[in-house]
């Protein structure tokens, strides 16, 4: 099972946000990550590092919706990109 979502790397109301692709691939039975891929200009790696974790760790997908974030305006959204597609792909695993 795999979602794509589209989203921000900083705050809306910050300058220079750019924007930033995330698919997700899930096992449909167990849950866990499978694999990613981000697109973005910037703040991809630590993104790609989490992810890392995630399948290091055999993370499923509702670990990573749920994982607290820290909010920080000039590189990150209100809401983490990565929690997003990993809400939308725990959506699509009924």
């Amino acid at each position: 099972m795999e979602k794509e979502i589209k989203s921000v790397t900083r705050a809306g109301y910050y300058p220079d946000k750019k924007s930033i692709i995330i698919k997700l691939v899930a096992d449909k039975k167990s849950r866990r990550i499978f694999g990613a891929q981000i697109i973005g200009g910037e703040a991809v790696k630590g993104r790609i590092d989490l992810i890392a974790f995630a399948l290091l760790t055999r993370a499923t997908v509702d670990d990573l919706a749920n994982y607290d974030a820290c909010y920080v305006p000039p590189v990150s959204p209100v809401w983490e990109p990565i929690n997003i597609a990993a809400s939308q792909t725990a959506k699509l695993i009924v």
